[in-house]
């Protein structure tokens, strides 16, 4: 039984991190060496920000978005992280943080047991100590692929912002 969380981690990185990397990346540029143009283009302190993962959410007001915004070009942050909000309000945030930033932004989120955990209006899920106590495997690996399919679809499911601009 050991073996399911670790299962539950690798189906779940590996059906909703994929498309996000893919698009991210636009260029002609073999991957490494894109990687090697953007970080030697970078100073000294973009280097440092890029190890930082700051704070988003989308449900906190136009504040809270010049804040993040501010943030993103005065640092060239190298992540976010979602932790409040709705699905479509955070895949409009992450366009319009995509859009501003210097250097492609990883968009992650604190989810362990589900979009549930962080988002209104998905689906929720057991937390992990039910799944620890579930007798029945299949159930489990069931469960890993419906989160994996709810974090994919949350990243492809809004509209891109006219101009650019953040759409509540």
């Amino acid at each position: 039984m050991k073996r399911i969380p670790l299962l539950f981690i690798f189906l779940l990185s590996v059906l909703a991190f994929p498309s996000f990397l893919k698009a991210q990346y636009r260029s002609s540029l073999a991957k490494e060496a894109w990687v090697d143009s953007v970080f030697n283009s970078l100073t000294p302190e973009e280097k440092i920000a890029q190890l930082m993962v700051i704070r988003a959410h989308s449900n906190l007001g136009p504040d809270h978005v010049a804040k993040v915004a501010n943030d993103i070009q005065t640092y060239n942050v190298g992540a976010l992280c979602f932790f409040q909000g709705g699905p479509v309000r955070e895949a409009n945030l992450t366009n319009y943080y995509q859009s501003i930033a210097k250097t492609p932004l990883m968009i992650t989120i604190d989810g362990e047991w589900g979009l549930g955990m962080r988002l209104d209006s998905v689906a929720k899920y057991p937390y992990q100590l039910t799944l620890g106590a579930a007798t029945d495997e299949n159930l489990v690996y069931r469960m890993g692929l419906a989160i994996g399919e709810q974090c994919k679809r949350d990243r492809h499911s809004c509209e891109l912002c006219p101009g650019g601009g953040y759409k509540q």
